[in-house]
């Protein structure tokens, strides 16, 4: 889970969702197992960077395009040659 607030700070919801990692290579998922806690813990970081009125039903779609490229570009700096090449978000619930 993740927590979304609003721009006023008045409200905070709770994103619940599953991701999924496409891994180049054997090495590649090792490293992503082994390195849970900050792949977690980027989720954290880069969901601050997005207000509750972001996932508004009109917007979702594109705020969660700009969050999975905004992931996937700090795993890519943080993992580099062992970064995934893609990832998936399933099972979206904001509550």
């Amino acid at each position: 889970a993740m927590a979304v607030m609003n721009k006023a700070g008045s409200k905070t919801a709770y994103a619940q969702f599953s991701m999924v990692l496409d891994c180049p290579n054997e090495t590649a998922f090792k490293a992503m197992t082994l390195n849970r806690a900050k792949l977690v813990d980027s989720i954290f970081d880069i969901g601050g960077n997005f207000y509750l009125e972001d996932f508004s039903p009109e917007k979702t779609p594109e705020t969660l395009t700009k969050f999975k490229a905004q992931l996937l570009e700090k795993y890519q700096h943080s993992f580099q040659a062992e970064s995934p090449r893609e990832l998936v978000i399933k099972d979206w619930v904001l509550n």
